[in-house]
C-alpha cells in the first residue's frame, strides 16, 4: 500500500515571521528527513492517483510567493524533489503584491516584499523543470460564499489562466482558506480538475477532489514536524478516533467570537498554529475619531448577501456585529456599496432583535466552560453592536442607529443580578462576556466590549459613555498582571479547578488588542505587557506549554455539552 504525505506549505523566508511563512534552514531539514525515510518526491496530482507499494511525498505552495523560487527551488533541486504550486491567477503579472483579509496586515511595511508573487515566466520555467502549476482561484476568495456563476468563472477563468502561460495542462486545485463543500467540489469537478487540494482537520480520504494535506507552518520546529509526518499520528488523524483528540484538544475558543463555518470547513488542526481566521489591528482605525474597528474584522463577512450564509444562527449576536463590523470595514476600503448595506442589514437586524433595556438576551444555557442559564447577557455583544450601531449612524446619519447604541450601553453599567453584565475585579468595574456567579472576568471580551463605550462616548459625543469608557481602561491597566501567569496570557479568572491559559490564537488577539487599546487610551502597562506577551509568544518552548496546558484543562473542563454539565465547576 502506498504511504502517501502531501504538504502543505506557503512562502520561506529567514526574517518575515508571519505564520505562514518557513525559515529556509528548518525547511532544508524537513526535506532531508523525508528522503532519509524514503519518500520520493512526486507532484501533486501523481500523489492523488498514484498506486503500488511506495512511500511519496508532494510538497505544495500555495499563493505563488515569488520566496518558493528563490529559496524553496535550490533546496528541492538537490535532493531531487519536484513540487507543485497553487496560483491566485489575478495577482501574477499585475506587479502588485498579494493581499487579501489575513495578509493584508503587512503592506505597508518592512515585510510587505515578502508578498510579491511569481511572474508568469517564472512560473512556466518551474514547469519547465518538472513542477506542477495548479490553481488556487482566481482573486483567492472563500469559494463557498460564491454564487454559482461567480463560483464557475472563479475556476475557469484560473484554469484558463494557467494553461495558457504555462503551455500545459492545470489538473489540481487547491481552495484558498481549506474552504470548500458540497457545491464547490461539484464546480470544480466540472470545470475539468482531476485533484483538488484540502487542509482538513481528519485526514480521511474523501475523494482525489478534497484530497487531505498536512499544513506546515513557522511554529513547526523539527520535533512537530516529525510528529506532523508520523505514520502513527497520520494513521490517528484518518480515524473516527481524531474526533475525540479533537474534542480534547481544540482551543477554549469563546463562544463570542468563534468562527462558526460550515461542516465541511477546512482548517490546519493538530499541532498548527493556523487558523481559519485570523483578525489583525484594523486598517482604519483612528485613535482621534470612529472610522475603521480596532481589529480587522472583515474575514468575518465573506458574503455581501442577507442573511449571510456564513452566520449560522442569526441570534449568535457577536456572530452579526462582526458580520457588520466586517462588511463596514470592506465598504471602508473601496470593495462596494453593497457591503455598507450588508453592515445596514446587520445592524437593523440587531435592532429588531433588541430587548426594550437595551440587552440581547440568549435564550439557550451556555453549553461549556462557563455555567450559565438562560436568559443572559452577554457584554462582549452589547459593546460590539454598539460599535457597528454608531458606525452605521455616521454612514447613513439615521438617528435610529445611535438611540440602538445608547441603549445598548445600558446593560453594561448593570451588575449580573440587576439584568446587566458588570462585574468589580478589584473595586473595579469589569464588563463580562460571561457573566457568571463568581465572575468569570474574560480578557478578550472585556476589551471589546470597552470599544462600544469609546465609540457611543467619541462618534456621539456622550460624556456619561466616554467616562465608562476610561474608568474601564483603568481597571484594565491596574488588573492586566492578573492574566499574565509568567509566561503566557490567561483567557478567563473564573476559578476552574485548572487555570484557563489562552490558546495560542487568543494570545496572539490578546497581543493585537492591548495594541489598539495603547492607540486609543494610552497607559504604560498596556505597551510593557505587550512586548512581554510577543516575547512569551516568540518562545518554542511556551507556545509548546500553553498547547499542554491547554489539553489538561480541556480534559477537565470538556466542551462536549454533556460531559462539561457532569463537571462540578460548570454544572448548572
Amino acid at each position: 500500500m502506498t504511504d502517501t504525505i502531501v504538504l502543505c506549505y506557503h512562502a520561506l523566508s529567514s526574517s518575515w515571521e508571519a505564520d505562514l511563512s518557513t525559515k529556509p534552514k528548518r525547511f532544508e531539514r524537513q526535506v532531508e528527513l523525508l528522503v532519509e525515510r524514503g519518500y520520493r518526491g512526486v507532484r501533486f496530482s501523481e500523489a492523488v492517483h498514484s498506486s503500488g507499494d511506495e512511500r511519496i511525498v508532494a510538497i505544495t505552495f500555495d499563493d505563488a510567493y515569488r520566496s518558493v523560487l528563490e529559496l524553496a527551488r535550490p533546496i528541492l533541486d538537490r535532493f531531487g524533489m519536484p513540487a507543485t504550486v497553487f496560483v491566485p491567477t489575478d495577482y501574477i503579472g499585475t506587479g502588485k503584491p498579494l493581499s487579501w483579509p489575513g495578509i493584508d496586515r503587512w503592506l505597508g511595511g518592512p515585510h510587505e516584499p515578502e508578498l510579491t508573487p511569481m511572474s508568469w515566466t517564472e512560473l512556466e520555467s518551474l514547469a519547465a523543470a518538472g513542477w506542477e502549476i495548479g490553481s488556487h482561484s482566481g482573486s483567492h476568495s472563500y469559494l463557498t460564499q460564491l454564487d454559482d456563476t461567480a463560483l464557475e468563472d472563479e475556476l475557469a477563468r484560473s484554469k484558463a489562466a494557467c494553461e495558457q502561460h504555462t503551455a500545459g495542462p492545470c489538473a489540481s486545485l487547491a481552495y484558498p482558506y481549506g474552504d470548500v463543500d458540497a457545491r464547490v467540489l461539484a464546480a470544480a469537478a466540472h470545470a475539468g480538475y482531476t485533484a483538488g487540494a484540502a487542509i482538513p482537520q481528519r485526514l480521511a480520504r474523501r475523494g482525489v477532489l478534497e484530497w487531505p494535506r498536512v499544513g506546515v507552518y513557522q511554529v513547526d520546529d523539527d520535533m512537530r514536524f516529525r510528529l506532523k509526518v508520523s505514520p502513527t499520528i497520520r494513521r490517528v488523524r484518518r480515524s473516527a478516533a481524531w474526533n475525540i483528540v479533537e474534542a480534547v484538544r481544540r482551543p477554549a475558543e469563546s463562544a463570542a467570537i468563534r468562527d462558526s463555518g460550515e461542516s465541511h470547513r477546512s482548517s490546519a488542526g493538530f499541532f498548527s498554529s493556523a487558523k481559519s481566521f485570523f483578525l489583525p489591528l484594523g486598517p482604519a482605525l483612528d485613535p482621534d475619531g470612529v472610522v475603521g474597528y480596532p481589529i480587522d474584522m472583515r474575514v468575518k463577512s465573506r458574503s455581501s448577501r442577507w442573511p449571510a450564509p456564513e452566520l449560522r444562527r442569526l441570534q449568535f449576536y457577536v456572530g452579526v456585529a462582526q458580520y457588520g463590523l466586517g462588511a463596514y470595514e470592506r465598504w471602508l476600503a473601496g470593495d462596494g456599496e453593497e457591503w455598507l448595506a450588508a453592515a445596514r442589514a446587520a445592524a437593523t437586524h440587531l435592532i429588531s432583535s433588541q430587548e426594550p433595556d437595551g440587552s440581547w438576551l440568549h435564550h439557550e444555557a451556555f453549553k461549556h466552560t462557563f455555567p450559565l442559564l438562560p436568559p443572559w447577557r452577554c457584554g462582549m455583544a452589547q459593546g460590539e453592536a454598539a460599535s457597528l450601531l454608531v458606525r452605521l449612524h455616521k454612514a447613513t446619519g439615521e438617528g435610529i442607529f445611535a438611540e440602538a447604541a445608547l441603549r445598548a450601553l445600558a446593560p453594561l453599567s448593570r451588575a449580573r443580578e440587576d439584568g446587566g453584565v458588570r462585574a468589580l475585579l478589584d473595586g473595579r468595574p469589569w464588563p463580562e462576556e460571561y457573566p457568571t456567579d463568581p465572575p468569570s472576568f474574560v480578557l478578550n471580551g472585556a476589551i471589546f466590549a470597552l470599544w462600544g463605550l469609546r465609540d457611543v462616548g467619541v462618534g456621539l459625543d456622550n460624556a456619561d459613555a466616554a467616562r465608562a469608557f476610561e474608568e474601564g481602561v483603568d481597571a484594565l491597566a491596574a488588573n492586566l498582571h492578573r492574566f499574565d501567569n509568567g509566561w503566557w496570557s490567561l483567557y478567563s479568572l473564573f476559578p476552574h479547578p485548572v487555570i484557563g491559559v489562552a490558546s495560542s490564537f487568543y494570545h496572539d488577539l490578546h497581543i493585537t488588542q492591548l495594541q489598539a487599546m495603547d492607540m486609543l487610551s494610552t497607559r504604560p502597562e498596556f505597551e510593557a505587557t505587550r512586548l512581554r506577551w510577543t516575547a512569551y509568544a516568540s518562545s518554542p518552548w511556551n507556545r509548546r506549554r500553553a498547547f499542554a496546558s491547554k489539553a489538561v484543562f480541556r480534559m477537565l473542563v470538556p466542551r462536549n455539552r454533556v460531559l462539561a454539565r457532569r463537571m462540578p465547576w460548570t454544572r448548572i
